[in-house]
């Protein structure tokens, strides 16, 4: 038997970005993860659910209040029934509403109850990202769950308008199309919220124009960088976490680079220019070069990453 504490599978995907614009893409990453934690706090906290079950429940007394007339009629006998229906549906309905907004409660008291343990001392947010996958698990399943109790009281209230015309009672018919609407905007709160599963967002000075994101799948993605400023979509291609790690702990570039190596600009406003190495910094990545078609000396220090060594082993005399 699998373990439930076993960690998924993750995924990296590359993501574009305008350059030097990847933390401004990576900040929009980590709000809007923030902000749909927010969202769902704001929801399972609030006392909307409630409130429109309360109403739904004055409306089914009032149902039950109607008096009709004819008594004893056959058109009597089957309004009659088809209220006793009407009342039977939607109590069952009340039934089901009141189950989702004590579970909306329950995620509220584990959000509350993580907040208070402080599991994480330096963060945005105090609850782990694990927990908080959970708790959007959760809360995505109540919502579709709140989704289907929706379209079925406003299928209901829209299959008996006849009985409310028979019975002339349109004010009760108006404050249930009332609630629906109420109840239709908020399970489209519910339901609008996207919460993305990211693991973790690297920006790389080695990689720029690009940010590095961590997720579950492709979706999870789409919806963290979707209409972000500064950002593409990445394409559905990745790679594990494994990989992208072997790549970073291979040697710095600047350790590869050997003083006298002759290299060429690759970026920069001095892209195309050919230089010999003078001097190697490994600890800021850096190179100082003296540039070969100069009539004079011209040294200066560039990051390492913005040459390519063209002979490593010859040194070209000026």
């Amino acid at each position: 038997m699998e373990s439930e504490n076993k960690v998924p599978k993750t995924k990296v995907f590359a993501v574009r970005t305008y350059t030097r614009r990847e933390y401004d893409v990576a900040k929009g990453i980590l709000n809007r993860i923030l902000s749909a934690r927010e969202s769902i706090k704001k929801i399972v906290s609030s006392q909307v659910l409630d409130d429109i079950i309360r109403d739904l429940e004055e409306v089914i007394s009032e149902i039950k209040s109607v008096k009709l007339e004819g008594k004893g009629s056959v058109l009597e006998k089957i309004l009659s029934r088809r209220l006793q229906n009407l009342v039977l549906s939607l109590e069952r309905i009340v039934e089901d509403l009141k189950n989702i907004s004590t579970r909306f409660k329950d995620l509220n008291d584990k959000i509350v109850k993580y907040s208070s343990e402080n599991l994480i001392k330096v963060s945005y947010d105090p609850i782990p990202g694990d927990l908080w996958e959970k708790i959007a698990d959760e809360f995505r399943i109540i919502g579709s769950n709140l989704q289907t109790h929706t379209e079925t009281l406003a299928e209901l209230i829209e299959n008996v308008k006849t009985v409310f015309e028979s019975v002339a009672t349109r004010e009760i018919e108006e404050k249930l199309k009332n609630i629906v609407n109420r109840l239709s905007g908020f399970t489209s709160n519910v339901t609008s919220i996207n919460y993305p599963k990211i693991y973790s967002i690297l920006v790389h000075e080695e990689r720029p124009g690009y940010i590095l994101v961590e997720a579950q799948s492709y979706t999870d993605v789409e919806k963290a960088v979707y209409g972000l400023r500064y950002a593409k979509l990445p394409r559905s291609q990745s790679t594990t976490a494994e990989e992208m790690m072997k790549i970073f702990k291979r040697k710095p570039k600047a350790e590869m680079i050997q003083v006298g190596a002759i290299v060429e600009i690759i970026r920069g406003p001095l892209v195309g220019l050919k230089g010999r190495v003078t001097r190697v910094d490994p600890k800021k990545r850096e190179v100082t070069i003296e540039i070969l078609d100069s009539n004079y000396p011209l040294p200066f220090t560039i990051k390492s990453y913005y040459v390519r060594v063209i002979d490593q082993t010859r040194t070209e005399e000026r």
